[in-house]
């Protein structure tokens, strides 16, 4: 009697050991199994994440070259397609320049004040007159520290004839929130707060303009955001925003891109910062 019971107490733990055992390996397998099901799963969606982005970007080339939206999907060789894409103008009276994207420090953004023609050429011989606000610096003041941009801002304007010979008028204007030590001379800017797209701004000024031709913001200290609004007269187009959206299964990227009018080079932009505000220079524009 004795050994029968030594003998089903030794069964009863090596069929708990066995349990364990297959526990044990369950666990393992079901790990391998899950991890191996979450590679193939990641290695799917970057896939197809791919497929759509590239879709999107074949959207954007499509629209560049048709300048036309896409209204209809188009299905791509590679398992994915074009869902839609938007080409919108951008013109009128408020706007964000800079294809809307942060504008980096000593780097200038371009607010156009003539049309351009079929081929994308400026047109100079209907040059804008007008007020105009330009709005910058997205971070709430903090007393006692400088927590946006300066800029400086030029403005080329000149002659309705014969604008390509005529003698062309820089106008150089430095504005700033807060006082620096040491002093930079600049002007005063308006401190307001005021929300365009958006996005809130904290420093305008206003200008006058008699026949322009483009207007040049450098933002100095800092990168910033900046703004243009007109409520009198509109702007000329400035440019397009287009927008195109790829798909692979369930999978959608979007890219945003803007065609903006030709830069002018920097080098017309006469590096004289603390200069009388207004130079003439001989440039054939």
């Amino acid at each position: 009697m004795t050994l029968f019971k030594k003998n089903k107490k030794n069964q009863g733990q090596a069929l708990l050991v066995v349990v364990i055992f297959m526990i044990v390996s369950l666990t393992v397998i079901l790990s391998l199994t899950l991890r191996s099901v979450n590679n193939i799963r990641m290695s799917t969606e970057e896939d197809n994440s791919k497929r759509a982005f590239s879709a999107a970007e074949a959207g954007i080339e499509i629209m560049l070259n048709t300048k036309s939206n896409i209204t209809e999907s188009i299905n791509l060789s590679n398992n994915s397609s074009i869902s839609k894409g938007t080409r919108t103008i951008i013109e009128g009276s408020t706007f964000l320049i800079n294809g809307e994207n942060l504008l980096k420090k000593d780097d200038g953004g371009d607010i156009w004040l003539v049309s351009s023609d079929s081929n994308g050429s400026p047109d100079y011989s209907n040059p804008w007159s007008g007020d105009i606000e330009i709005y910058w610096g997205t971070n709430p003041p903090i007393s006692g520290s400088c927590s946006n941009a300066a800029v400086e801002i030029v403005v080329i304007s000149g002659k309705v004839t014969s604008p390509s010979v005529a003698n062309s008028k820089f106008s150089r204007y430095t504005y700033d929130s807060c006082i620096r030590s040491p002093s930079n001379n600049f002007t005063m800017s308006t401190n307001v707060s005021y929300p365009i797209l958006g996005k809130m701004f904290y420093n305008k000024t206003a200008l006058s303009i008699i026949n322009g031709y483009i207007i040049r913001v450098v933002p100095i200290y800092e990168d910033t955001f900046v703004a243009v609004k007109s409520d009198i007269k509109p702007l000329p187009v400035q440019g397009f925003k287009i927008e195109s959206t790829g798909s692979s299964m369930n999978t959608e990227r979007k890219i945003t891109f803007v065609q903006g009018n030709p830069r002018i080079s920097s080098e017309l932009f006469l590096y004289t910062i603390l200069s009388p505000s207004t130079i003439y220079s001989a440039i054939s524009l």
